[in-house]
């Protein structure tokens, strides 16, 4: 059954009840409102968003201070701490829509996994699954290149969601190989190391595709490897 979706709320900052739209309601409650103010504080949380994601992108999260950040946005330390905790909550909101349509594209490939009868109808599954993350790779193209930059480094401050994004992608890929394995749909030798294998390959065609250095379309991409894959593991 698909997780159910998440809503991402907004921190309240003390002193702030009268301005505006109550900042702890969900961001689409507070939309209803529409006021002025509302809209204020959606473009000046938007820029701060895109202000951020693009200084982490140039020169990497650690490098990066809030004081930057703030500065590129044309907005105050005072505003960024009105909608972010730390930097952390702001890579956390950049990442959020990412790691939504990854859980769906997971949850949609172990529904079609569960129902396949024989090797094409695995084949299936695990192309859609490679469809779904192209695409996803395509629609969040910041976020994803942002994700597969860091993912690799060390689990502390605002990388730490970031490694436990990673770090679950592999878990859920382990399962579902190893629910085609106990159904009789492939063989392998050990289920982590082949789920392992096929997460590492679909990052890095990811990473240069987002670099404009792929040749193949990232969906063909990631159907050449679910075909080598399937193709030397098949009962």
């Amino acid at each position: 059954m698909p997780a159910p979706a998440r809503v991402w709320y907004l921190p309240r900052v003390n002193g702030d009840a009268g301005e505006g739209a109550d900042e702890t309601r969900p961001a689409e409650e507070n939309a209803a409102a529409g006021g002025k103010r509302h809209r204020n504080r959606l473009k000046r949380r938007a820029s701060i968003v895109s202000a951020g994601h693009a200084l982490f992108l140039e020169r990497g999260l650690d490098a990066v201070t809030v004081e930057e950040i703030t500065r590129a946005a044309g907005t105050s330390k005072g505003n960024f701490y009105r909608y972010f905790d730390s930097k952390a909550a702001l890579v956390e909101a950049i990442i959020a829509p990412l790691s939504g349509a990854i859980d769906a594209a997971l949850d949609r490939c172990a529904e079609a996994l569960a129902a396949a009868v024989d090797l094409d109808a695995t084949r299936g599954a695990y192309r859609a699954l490679a469809f779904d993350i192209a695409a996803l790779a395509l629609g969040h193209r910041d976020a994803a290149h942002l994700y597969l930059r860091e993912r690799r480094g060390a689990p502390r401050g605002e990388r730490t969601r970031i490694v436990q994004l990673g770090e679950e992608v592999e878990r859920r890929a382990v399962a579902l190989t190893r629910v085609a394995v106990d159904r009789g749909l492939i063989r392998v030798a050990d289920s982590q190391v082949s789920a392992l294998v096929v997460v590492g390959a679909i990052e890095t065609l990811a990473l240069v595709g987002l670099r404009g250095a792929l040749e193949a379309s990232p969906a063909d991409a990631g159907r050449t490897v679910v075909d080598i894959i399937l193709d030397g593991i098949r009962a």
